[in-house]
């Protein structure tokens, strides 16, 4: 059974597979390479990918966007609350956790971001199974290197509300060091810098390549800074020439920054191959049309923090390493925003020309890589790429919080893993005789989350049930069943619908028991037609 790889990403998610000897990158049901990470929700469907980012302008408070930002965080994390107030969709809070509130086919859902994260991940499974013709139930999933291990979790667990297994979770600059060395393979030793910067997390990692063998000498990052940065400087910028020209503040206007954010970042985009751009939207706020430019010079200007910012990374990773700028042989660039001339200019004034290399994918290079350690951790013995071999370090420093609230250090970031750290400690108080330690919020609530995601899970199965039960008699492609039957199945499939709406995420005895409800009527009905064994093949799933 084959093993995938996926890059969830925050603007563009890609996913790769082993076969025949080599690495494809799987097109979407689109005919595209990269699916654009939105989902949208109509009145009767849900889309993902490019269909999705298509309706913001007219339906964008049902158009989810930059969810990994959202992953792993709390509510009242400053980034989340910066975020919220430039998206159109609406954030709520629940016992401090961001969830997502839409209408879908008549009810309010609340959703977390893992639920949505999975919607897209379902979507790159499905195109898998599509091409190859199999269920894929394994996967390799890539994260920022400066992710913690709450929104580690909470990618695994999204990968599972999905249907993934997930066998590793790899850096994302890591699996492009991947992709670079099986593309340049070669006996002699080299010194890889990977410049990682997206859409919405930056990361730099300097890895020492020879043959298959990759060892991570250091790493540093950003999880909030990308491409999506750099299009809301431009959205303010115009926001405030508007309401300079108009006399008006549009900044509540949720519609018209959305419709202006697609804008820009088409300016953004155009401008990486043109000195001048034009930013256009009809009817932008109160029905007044807006039409303005914008030179790449003023782009670099209004994100030169921004850009200064990765070289520091950069400078800063190389001394984590103890290595200088003169020993890295090649820097390699992923990520759609190291199209933009400036991060180019700044890498080559760093380290010449010449070290630059061009070769990788941006848009691919990490989901190719997250494929081939897929392949190697994979059972195929046909494999080319079980001679891989990895070796990678702690991004962040690992430790415990003292009684007076300060962090004691026990394993050092950028240290080699798998590691055996120990640390001497002191009681907190005379004659004390027990010790409480605290690791990670997210045990904290690890297994209210369990059964949440367990009771999510079930509903929803129970509403799609709904919805294939009644679309097997009232569609196109319908059963010969009997009005009476008919009737009888939508009547049911009516009852279970209003419970499901009146009942928010219900216990999952309780949904189970509806679908038997469900199954003691259909059942009966089905088994007496022809071909009735087909649908009825649902209620084993």
């Amino acid at each position: 059974m084959k093993v995938i790889g996926i890059d969830l990403g925050t603007s563009n998610s890609c996913v790769a597979v082993y076969k025949i000897n080599q690495i494809e990158i799987i097109d979407n049901d689109q005919g595209e390479r990269v699916t654009p990470s939105w989902v949208s929700f109509t009145d009767d469907e849900r889309l993902i990918g490019n269909v999705a980012k298509l309706e913001v302008s007219s339906n964008f408070e049902r158009t989810l966007f930059q969810i990994k930002r959202l992953i792993g965080r709390t509510y009242d994390d400053p980034m989340v609350q910066a975020d919220m107030k430039l998206w159109g969709f609406t954030l709520i809070n629940e016992e401090n956790k961001p969830k997502i509130s839409i209408e879908h086919k008549g009810r309010r859902k609340i959703l977390a971001p893992e639920e949505i994260s999975a919607m897209i991940l379902e979507s790159l499974k499905t195109s898998v199974e599509d091409r190859l013709d199999e269920t894929i139930t394994d996967a390799v999933i890539t994260v920022p290197a400066y992710f913690n291990n709450t929104q580690r979790n909470a990618t695994i667990d999204a990968a599972r509300i999905a249907g993934l297994n997930v066998l590793r979770v790899i850096n994302e600059p890591t699996a492009a060091a991947i992709a670079y060395g099986l593309e340049k393979e070669t006996n002699e030793e080299q010194n890889v810098l990977v410049f990682d910067l997206g859409g919405g997390t930056f990361d730099v990692t300097i890895v020492k390549i020879k043959n298959k063998e990759f060892d991570v000498k250091a790493t540093g990052g950003d999880t909030h800074l990308g491409g999506d940065d750099f299009d809301n400087c431009m959205v303010n910028h115009f926001v405030s020439e508007f309401n300079r020209k108009n006399d008006c503040d549009m900044s509540p206007n949720k519609r018209g920054i959305n419709r202006l954010r697609i804008a820009c970042e088409n300016a953004k985009k155009n401008l990486s191959v043109k000195k001048n751009a034009t930013v256009q939207v009809d009817g932008l706020h109160s029905g007044i049309d807006f039409k303005s430019s914008i030179t790449r010079a003023k782009f670099e200007d209004l994100n030169r923090d921004y850009f200064e910012n990765t070289l520091k990374t950069v400078k800063d990773t190389l001394s984590s390493a103890d290595m200088n700028k003169s020993e890295i042989d090649k820097v390699v660039l992923v990520g759609g925003s190291t199209r933009i001339p400036k991060v180019r200019e700044l890498l080559q004034n760093l380290f010449g020309e010449n070290k630059i290399n061009k070769t990788v994918n941006p848009d691919e290079a990490v989901a190719y890589g997250a494929a081939a350690l897929a392949s190697n951790i994979s059972k195929d013995e046909l494999s080319e790429l079980r001679e891989l071999k990895i070796s990678d370090v702690v991004p962040l420093s690992l430790g415990y919080k003292q009684s007076g609230g300060g962090m004691v250090t026990v394993v050092k970031r950028n240290t080699k893993i798998p590691t055996k750290q120990w640390n001497k400690n002191s009681t907190a108080k005379d004659n004390q005789i027990e010790a409480r330690f605290t690791l990670e919020d997210a045990n904290r609530f690890k297994q209210d989350d369990a059964e949440w995601k367990k009771r999510s899970e079930q509903v929803h199965k129970l509403e799609d049930l709904v919805y294939a039960v009644k679309h097997a008699v009232t569609g196109e492609m319908s059963f010969d069943v009997s009005d009476k039957d008919k009737k009888e199945i939508i009547k049911i499939c009516k009852k279970v619908k209003t419970w499901i709406n009146d009942n928010q995420n219900p216990k999952v005895h309780d949904s189970k028991k509806k679908m038997a409800d469900l199954e003691k009527i259909c059942r009966p009905i089905f088994e007496k037609i022809r071909d009735g064994s087909e649908i009825l093949r649902i209620f084993q799933k």
